[in-house]
C-alpha cells in the first residue's frame, strides 16, 4: 500500500508458519532493501497464521533427525527469498485499488482454558471432570475485513483478519496452511480464482479452533455433511464474507490517507513468583519420568525460570516493533504476541477508529502475553516458561497502541 500524496508506505506479508523470528525478518528486510531500495523496509510487517505444520525454520525447538532432510538454515532462506521475490514483485506491479472496509462475524475460534472448582485453569482441560467450573474467558468470533476492487470494478482482494490461529491439524506430517487453505479454495470458488487473500491473526492468545464444549455434537453434525472440521470452518467464513461484501461500497476517491507508524518500545517483563517457579520444579519432574530430552526447550524453560526464582534474577525489558497503519477511518495495529483476547478487546473498544483490525505474531516472537486473570488459573500459556511479557507489560501495550491511534486521529 502506498499513498501517492505523501509517499507513505504500508507492507503486509502474511506467512504461513507458527510465528516470526527476528533472524526471519532481519534476513527479509536485509534481502529487499538490495533488490528494492526504494521501499522503506521499516514499513514491512511480517504475520504468521500460527499453523503447526509449517517449515522449522529455528532450531531452538527441534533437533535435526538427520538424512536428507533441510536444515533450519535451509529452511530460513527459502522462506526469505520466497517472500522476498513476492514483496518486490508486489511493489513493483502495484496498482491503484478502491478499498472498502466491513465487519462480521462466523465462529471459528473458542477459548482453551477448563477452569476447575479450586481455580485452577488448564489448557484444553476436560470439561467432563467432577470439579469444572468454567471456561477460562471470551471469545471473539468478529471478521475483519478490507475488500479491494480494481480500477474498473470487478473485486481484486480481501485482508481478513480471524481471531483464531490456524491450528485445527497441530500433528500432520505435512505442511499445511490448516484451515486458511480451504478458507482461500471457498472464497476463490465464489468470488473469482484470481481473488487475493491476505490472512492475518487477529488477538488470539487464548483461542483455538477445537472445542472444549460440544465437540461431539459439532463431530456428529460434520459427518452428517460429510465435511472436515477446516471444510466447516471455511463455510462459516465465506458466508460472513459474502455477507459483508453485498452491502460494502469502496470509499469515494480522497477519502482513504495512509498513515504508518512503527514504534519500538520496550515493555516490562513478567516477573517469576514462587508458585510458578514450584509448578516448573513439578513439571521437570514429570518430564524426568517422560522418555523426552530434557535438552529440548521445554525443560530447558523450565529449569531457566526456576533458576531465576532461585538466583532473585529479574528479567531485563522486552524489546518490541509496534505498527500501527491508518487507512480512512480504519486503524490496522499490529504486536508480536499470542497476545490473549482481554487485551486485544481493550483496544478495539477503546479506539476511535470506525473498524480497528488487530494483527497477532507480527514482528518478532513474543511467545504469549496472557492477562491477569489467565496467569491466577495458570497452564500453558499463562506462565513464565512461554511468557516473556505478563499483565503490566499488557497495559503498556494496549495504551502505546491506543496513544498512537489516538494521535493519527488527531492529526
Amino acid at each position: 500500500m502506498e499513498d501517492a500524496k505523501s509517499r507513505e508506505m504500508a507492507v503486509y506479508v502474511s506467512l504461513d508458519l507458527a510465528y516470526i523470528s527476528d533472524g526471519l525478518i532481519k534476513d527479509i528486510r536485509q534481502r529487499v532493501h538490495k533488490a528494492c531500495p526504494t521501499i522503506s523496509v521499516r514499513k514491512i510487517i511480517l504475520s504468521a497464521t500460527h499453523t503447526h505444520t509449517s517449515l522449522v525454520f529455528d532450531g531452538e525447538f527441534y533437533k535435526h533427525p538427520g538424512g536428507d532432510i533441510m536444515s533450519t538454515e535451509e529452511c530460513q532462506q527459502l522462506i526469505a527469498e520466497k517472500a522476498t521475490d513476492a514483496i518486490v514483485e508486489a511493489w513493483n506491479e502495484r496498482k491503484v485499488r478502491r478499498i472498502g472496509r466491513a465487519f462480521s462475524h462466523a465462529v471459528v475460534g473458542h477459548n482453551r482454558y477448563a477452569v476447575y472448582a479450586g481455580g485452577t485453569g488448564q489448557m484444553y482441560g476436560s470439561t467432563n471432570k467432577d470439579d469444572y467450573a468454567h471456561i477460562g474467558g471470551y471469545e471473539d468470533h468478529s471478521l475483519g475485513m478490507v475488500f479491494t476492487w480494481n480500477s474498473n470494478g470487478p473485486l481484486a482482494g480481501v485482508m481478513l483478519s480471524i481471531p483464531c490461529p490456524s491450528q485445527v491439524d497441530e500433528n500432520i506430517e505435512q505442511f499445511s496452511a490448516d484451515y486458511w487453505h480451504e478458507i482461500r479454495v471457498e472464497l476463490r470458488a465464489r468470488l473469482g480464482s484470481q481473488l487475493q487473500v491476505l490472512s492475518l491473526c487477529s488477538a488470539a492468545g487464548d483461542q483455538t479452533p477445537h472445542f472444549l464444549l460440544y465437540g461431539r455434537e459439532e463431530a456428529e453434525m460434520r459427518t452428517r455433511r460429510g465435511i472436515s472440521e477446516r471444510q466447516e470452518i471455511a463455510l462459516r467464513v465465506a458466508d460472513a464474507v459474502e455477507r459483508a461484501l453485498s452491502c460494502t461500497l469502496p470509499m469515494e476517491v480522497g477519502e482513504t490517507p495512509l498513515c504508518h507508524s512503527v514504534q519500538a518500545m520496550k515493555l516490562t517483563a513478567l516477573k517469576v513468583t514462587r508458585d510458578q517457579c514450584l509448578w516448573a520444579e513439578k513439571a521437570v519432574e514429570y518430564w524426568r519420568t517422560t522418555s523426552v530430552d530434557e535438552s529440548s526447550w521445554f525443560p530447558v524453560n523450565l529449569k531457566r525460570v526456576i533458576q531465576n526464582w532461585k538466583n532473585k534474577v529479574v528479567s531485563p525489558p522486552f524489546p518490541v516493533e509496534i505498527h500501527v497503519v491508518k487507512i480512512g477511518d480504519l486503524v490496522i495495529a499490529s504486536n508480536p504476541f499470542e497476545l490473549f483476547l482481554d487485551y486485544g478487546l481493550q483496544i478495539k473498544t477503546r479506539s476511535p477508529a470506525a473498524q480497528t483490525l488487530l494483527v497477532q505474531l507480527a514482528g518478532g516472537r513474543g511467545m504469549y502475553l496472557p492477562s491477569q486473570r489467565a496467569l491466577g488459573a495458570g497452564g500453558y500459556g499463562a506462565n513464565p516458561v512461554v511468557s516473556s511479557v505478563g499483565p503490566e507489560g499488557g497495559h503498556e501495550l494496549v495504551e502505546a497502541t491506543l496513544k498512537t491511534i489516538k494521535k493519527m486521529f488527531r492529526s
